[in-house]
């Protein structure tokens, strides 16, 4: 059974554009250390992406990770030549794993957020009287 996946922001990876498929528009992005990070392309143009088959680039876009933190997939917003610079990103994207399910805020928390401190709504009056 395969893993639960969630979805984080955007990322960077730089490697080598390897595959290209038109009919699934998804690509193959092999990184320096040999692994491989499959991804889509939506709706980059696929003519721009074949001049890159075979090039080092960067990709940035949506990364999925699963929930070990390894980098699933990558959701392509934009593909361009790497530069010197960007040896930085020479590594999949990775995320802290994160086993347990954060609850989704309800109520006035969802608007503003939890209130910091565990003072009851007493203690809170009675200090606010007192810094008056």
């Amino acid at each position: 059974m395969e893993p639960l996946v969630r979805t984080t922001g955007r990322a960077r990876v730089r490697g080598t554009l390897d595959t290209l498929s038109v009919g699934t528009r998804s690509f193959v992005l092999r990184l320096d250390d040999g692994a491989i990070l499959p991804g889509g392309f939506g709706g980059l143009p696929i003519d721009e992406l074949r001049a890159l088959l075979g090039e080092r680039v960067v990709v940035e876009g949506i990364v999925r990770f699963r929930l070990t933190g390894a980098a699933e997939r990558v959701e392509a917003e934009c593909v361009q030549l790497a530069a010197v610079g960007d040896a930085v990103w020479a590594r999949a994207p990775s995320a802290a794993a994160d086993p347990q399910p954060h609850p989704t805020p309800a109520g006035l928390d969802a608007l503003f957020g939890r209130w910091p401190g565990d003072e009851t709504d007493e203690q809170l009056a009675a200090a606010l009287r007192a810094d008056g």
